[in-house]
Order: C-alpha cells, then sequence, then structure tokens
C-alpha cells in the first residue's frame, strides 16, 4: 500500500477543450493544503500538476519549492491518485512536466529526477513504457496494451505536451 495523504476529487472543469480533474488534500504534517490538476486529454492520456494552495495565484506555482520538508508523501498522494484513474480507466496512460525552478535550466530538472525514480518504483516496465524528453523534462507512463492497439500513441502523447505547455518545442 502507498503511503499517502487522504484526498478529495472536487470538480471537473475545462481549459478551452481538455477537460480537467480537480483534487485537493491536507498534509497531515503541515495542515497545508494542496491543488492535483489532471488533465484528460484524448486516448485517455492524463496529464498531472500539483501546487500548494496557498500558491494558488502565483505565476510561479509550479516552479518554487515549498520548503515544507514532505515531498515523498505528496507525491505519494498524486501518484495515488493516478492508480486510482489507472483503475477507472483501463487503458489509461500518464504525464508530467518536471517543472524547473526559478533560474533552473528546463533540461533534466530537479523535479524530474526526483519523479522519474519514484515513478520507476509504482508503475512497472512490464505493464508501462516509461517514455521521457530529458532535454524538456517531460516524462510519459504508457501503458503498453494501449501502445499495441495504438502504434502511434507516442507520437500523439509528444503533440499533447507540444500543443499544450508553454516553450515544449
Amino acid at each position: 500500500m502507498l503511503p499517502h495523504y487522504p484526498y478529495t476529487f472536487l470538480t471537473r472543469q475545462c481549459a478551452g477543450d481538455i477537460p480537467v480533474l480537480v483534487y485537493h488534500f491536507r498534509s497531515t504534517k503541515t495542515k497545508r493544503w494542496y491543488i492535483v490538476r489532471v488533465e484528460q486529454y484524448p486516448n485517455d492520456f492524463f496529464g498531472i500538476k500539483f501546487y500548494l494552495k496557498a500558491d494558488s495565484r502565483s505565476p510561479h506555482k509550479y516552479n518554487r519549492l515549498t520548503g515544507l520538508n514532505e515531498p515523498r508523501p505528496i507525491i505519494y498522494t498524486c501518484i495515488a491518485i493516478l492508480m486510482e484513474l489507472a483503475e477507472r480507466y483501463p487503458s489509461s496512460s500518464f504525464g508530467f512536466i518536471g517543472a524547473n525552478l526559478i533560474g533552473e535550466s528546463e533540461n533534466e530538472t530537479k523535479r524530474f529526477r526526483v519523479y522519474r525514480r519514484i515513478l520507476t518504483t509504482y508503475f512497472s516496465e512490464e505493464h508501462y513504457l516509461h517514455y521521457q524528453i530529458v532535454e524538456k523534462s517531460a516524462y510519459a507512463l504508457v501503458r503498453k496494451s494501449t501502445i499495441e492497439q495504438n502504434p502511434n500513441l507516442i507520437k500523439e502523447i509528444s503533440t499533447y505536451f507540444s500543443d499544450n505547455y508553454t516553450n515544449f518545442d
């Protein structure tokens, strides 16, 4: 069992044409709230983002460290959400961009390296292809069974990243 904070689904929103599932959870250690946004792209590809609720209005909410010293339970909570979605959507795949810290290059960011290390533990290479674009700190967990049905899926996922994340190209 993955040790994570209890989380709650809040709402389904739309960001343009992209549905967004919004969750939140509260750290039992710091009592701070976090927001998790899961963008749902075609082919059941889900892109996940999270931030400290107190940073909601900040343009740098994805680029700053909180200084609260609890990255593992926060990341584990996001993984628990992905695992729930994996059960609900049997052909689902997942992705993220490891946002760069202010002043850090986009190439293989600190967050990207941490997320990659943790995700390889919880998403087996037996079932998922771990696809990386290191120069942009982009990471996708693509179900092998879905690739068999759609050999162009990785190209389509790269297009989702390119079309929806600033400065991806």
